[in-house]
């Protein structure tokens, strides 16, 4: 388990595979490892005083300007409440967890035959489960939009953040929400600043106003979390014992009672449901997505 105020996806997954061996036989370096000794106080103060000093000459107008964005979506949140339903509201103690898994190829090649990312897929399958789920709960309506927060890693120059992405869950036509949610994510993607994630970077004056905000309004304006983390191609082992799969979690937060997490790993695609107890019909909603999945690999498996 990797905490997130370690580091987000990306980086944890970085971090977890710096502590693993790429192979069975690597060999530990020779003589015990002995860890350095506790930090005294005037060390712990030395080096604090220090980190705000790097910080200060560190600073860039840029980073200024991109709080200011940041600050700014915030006050819009992603353009007002979220459609109210029982996704949200108070977390309760107990966690219901499923698992689904896919073969990473074959969701790529269906990914590609419809010109879409896989991210796409796992969202457009989320949202087949959400509208079963919700219909036997009464809560579908024509029309009916739900609002994901979705982050986007920080790759090259391009730096991370989030966006809330529009779940078509009234569409009835399978196809159309899939265009939808292309359309959605694509958009989404150029402007990644709509949700918390751009708080962790703000000074740490402003990251307690978001963090602030984020605790009283992120359930009045999303509905769930979707989290899509590239994880290593190869296996990894640790001792010489192979990591045989790996299961990705995220929290429950803010009064979201359903999280979505994805993970690939070693020619696999993990995509973990986790909701409260709020959620015994979570199979409802595993059930849709797994249809969805099977549907995406099998169709591309027919036309070739």
């Amino acid at each position: 388990m990797l905490h997130h105020v370690v580091a987000d996806g990306l980086r944890g997954v970085a971090l977890v595979t710096s502590l693993l061996d790429p192979t069975p036989d690597e060999v530990a370096g020779e003589g015990a490892w002995r860890p350095r000794p506790a930090p005294t106080g005037l060390e712990l103060i030395m080096d604090n005083l220090r980190s705000r000093w790097d910080s200060v000459r560190r600073f860039r107008p840029s980073r200024l300007l991109r709080s200011a964005r940041t600050l700014r979506a915030l006050s819009r949140a992603g353009g007002g409440p979220a459609p109210a339903t029982s996704l949200t509201g108070p977390i309760g103690g107990k966690r219901h967890l499923t698992v689904l898994r896919y073969p990473i190829d074959r969701l790529r090649a269906a990914a590609h035959a419809r010109g879409c990312t896989i991210n796409d897929l796992l969202i457009a399958a989320v949202t087949t489960g959400l509208r079963d789920m919700l219909s036997r709960r009464g809560e579908c309506r024509d029309g009916l939009e739900l609002r994901a927060s979705v982050p986007v890693g920080a790759r090259g120059a391009s730096e991370g953040g989030m966006f809330i992405a529009r779940l078509p869950v009234g569409v009835p036509d399978e196809a159309e929400r899939l265009k939808i949610i292309m359309q959605a994510t694509a958009t989404g993607k150029s402007r990644p600043d709509q949700g918390v994630a751009g708080i962790v970077a703000l000074p740490a004056s402003l990251a307690r106003f978001g963090v602030a905000w984020a605790k009283r309004a992120a359930a009045t304006h999303i509905n769930l979390y979707v989290t899509n983390v590239p994880g290593p191609t190869s296996t990894l082992h640790f001792a010489g014992a192979r990591l045989m799969e790996a299961v990705p979690l995220a929290p429950l937060v803010a009064g979201v009672r359903l999280s979505v997490t994805a993970l690939s790993y070693g020619g696999q695609f993990a995509v973990s449901l986790l909701a409260d107890d709020s959620m015994p019909d979570l199979p409802v909603l595993a059930a849709g997505a797994r249809g969805a999945f099977e549907g995406y690999v099998d169709a591309r498996s027919t036309r070739t």
